[in-house]
């Protein structure tokens, strides 16, 4: 027999994360697909001061990759930085910007 094996690219699939208010509580989500299953999120830049990118843990047999960035939203103007997703041997970053606003 032949086993055939279909590979699946890994991928942030998240687009644009919304503007944060000065002072505000920020939480949004970052959403990834592909890889292994098992996900290492991380960044290179510094996110916006007060602001951390968490990885939601999942205790389901499948989960999808998901992480979001929370905290309260400081330090006016824009803020780019790039988000990097890990999965087995696979590693990808996108460049997401995050303009703080009063």
């Amino acid at each position: 027999s032949i086993k055939i094996e279909q590979l699946v690219t890994l991928r942030i699939t998240t687009a644009s994360l919304p503007e944060a208010t000065l002072g505000a509580n920020y939480n949004a989500e970052i959403y990834g697909a592909g890889g292994v299953g098992s996900y290492i999120w991380s960044t290179v830049q510094t996110l916006p001061p007060d602001l951390s990118l968490v990885a939601i843990q999942c205790q389901e047999a499948f989960c999808p990759a998901r992480a979001k960035i929370v905290g309260t939203a400081r330090g006016l103007g824009p803020h780019t930085f790039t988000v990097i997703l890990s999965s087995g041997n696979d590693t990808v970053s996108k460049e997401f910007i995050i303009t703080v606003k009063q």
